[in-house]
């Protein structure tokens, strides 16, 4: 285990075990044309912390330093690093969590950082009327919808992980407009996935895996308060949580927001799609 500061390795080596974690922002830098292998059954950590990346160096950059996480059981845990002039190409493919490409798309290779992308979407009846980003499936690409007042809607919102890896701790929020022209949420109306999702879906399948039973869905219900499940609906004004006005939906452990929404933490499998749905009628 390495636990000093700016530390160098120097010379290829092969590991059983490799671990270097900090808790503020440090440097780990590799003598450059150097190989560092991690043997079968051994484990590769890597780790700084949120806000504190543990940054990986070449000694002379841009000469690579090479990486083998051996393909027949060798294996890695690295997250929150920030990576530069690193070839990963004679093992595993490396996927690091809350990670940064230094330089991205040219200088690290058999790195995968992951970038999900967040979908949101309006239904009504079954009809996708608008997506952001676009989608040619919803409305021929429609971006933005009008509805009379008195409509009830539906906001889809999810994301796909097209990675061999579950992507881990995923949070986000979505606030609601209410002001006067804008919209009211209806209650109890928070529902994810039912678990089945792949990232090949259709928005037709990930609308339908995400609604109410009651709409003729398979969706799980989220409860509105914040009581230990992936999801919540609070005010975001004074009314604090769940409040009067419901108008921020949280999805994650968005711990630290105001009001505050701990909610349980959202991990979701390699190759999967997670969504979360909730209806709001137009004012």
């Amino acid at each position: 285990m390495l636990d000093g500061t700016s530390q160098t390795i120097a010379g290829s080596t092969t590991f059983y075990d490799l671990t270097k974690t900090v808790a503020g922002a440090d440097t780990l830098t590799f003598t450059a044309g150097t190989t560092q292998s991690i043997a079968t059954g051994g484990t590769l950590t890597l780790a700084g912390a949120s806000g504190n990346l543990l940054s990986l160096r070449s000694s002379s950059e841009p000469t690579d330093w090479n990486l083998i996480v051996d393909s027949g059981g060798g294996n890695y845990a690295i997250d929150y690093v920030n990576v530069k002039d690193s070839d990963a190409s004679g093992g595993k493919t490396i996927y690091p969590y809350y990670s940064a490409d230094a330089a991205p798309g040219s200088t690290n290779t058999n790195w995968i950082f992951p970038n999900l992308q967040l979908v949101k979407q309006v239904w009504n009846g079954g009809t996708c009327l608008a997506s952001q980003p676009a989608d040619a499936g919803c409305s021929t690409s429609a971006t933005t919808a009008s509805v009379p007042a008195g409509t009830t809607v539906s906001f889809l919102i999810y994301i796909k992980n097209t990675l061999p890896v579950q992507a881990k701790d995923v949070r986000f929020l979505d606030v609601l407009d209410v002001t006067a022209t804008g919209f009211d949420y209806v209650a109890n109306s928070l529902h994810r996935d039912d678990g089945t999702l792949a990232d090949t879906a259709t928005i037709a399948d990930i609308y339908n895996a995400t609604k109410a039973p009651g709409d003729g869905g398979t969706g799980v219900l989220l409860t509105d308060g914040v009581d230990g499940d992936i999801g919540s609906v609070c005010d975001s004004g004074a009314g604090g949580c769940p409040g009067v006005t419901l108008d921020r939906v949280s999805v994650g452990n968005t711990a630290g927001l105001t009001p505050a929404q701990t909610n349980g933490s959202l991990t979701y499998n390699a190759n999967k799609t997670f969504a979360v749905l909730f209806k709001a009628i137009k004012k």
